[in-house]
């Protein structure tokens, strides 16, 4: 809808077809004139289905596959998925390193840094929004 033009808005066949695809729960009406794809609406769609998926998945395993040529790079990003910031040395030790500086745990966590794909404060680390484009896990304990 975004690169509809303004015209073609304010049509009547526009607004038939978004009245049917409201009646098969296929969209949603949000506050203003925001409007998104239900669930249904985008199985029914092999277009949306193709280019936007409804959860974090597909961001996390493009992620996965760039941190595959470190041998726990996987690993660690999957330590870092609850969402929550997580201090270092415990993380280092949870992967199996002995220390901080070892290459092969310095490295996966600068990648995820150099991307923005994490935050690194005073010896934590924690994934930044980014890694969720559908919202964060929830973050109860």
């Amino acid at each position: 809808l975004s690169m509809t033009p303004p015209q073609a808005l304010d049509t009547k066949t526009f607004r038939e077809a978004m009245k049917r695809l409201k009646d098969r729960n296929h969209i949603e009406y949000h506050s203003g004139k925001m409007v998104s794809i239900t669930p249904s609406g985008h199985e029914a769609s092999p277009v949306a289905a193709a280019i936007a998926p409804l959860d974090n998945s597909t961001m996390h395993k493009r992620i996965k596959e760039k941190l595959a040529k470190w041998p726990k790079g996987a690993q660690i990003f999957e330590k870092l998925l609850d969402g929550k910031e997580h201090d270092k040395k415990v993380l280092c030790e949870e992967v199996g390193y002995k220390a901080l500086d070892t290459k092969a745990f310095r490295e996966p966590l600068a990648f995820l840094k150099k991307m923005e794909w994490m935050d690194s404060n005073r010896g934590s680390v924690q994934l930044t929004d980014k890694v969720f484009p559908h919202g964060r896990p929830s973050l109860k304990a």
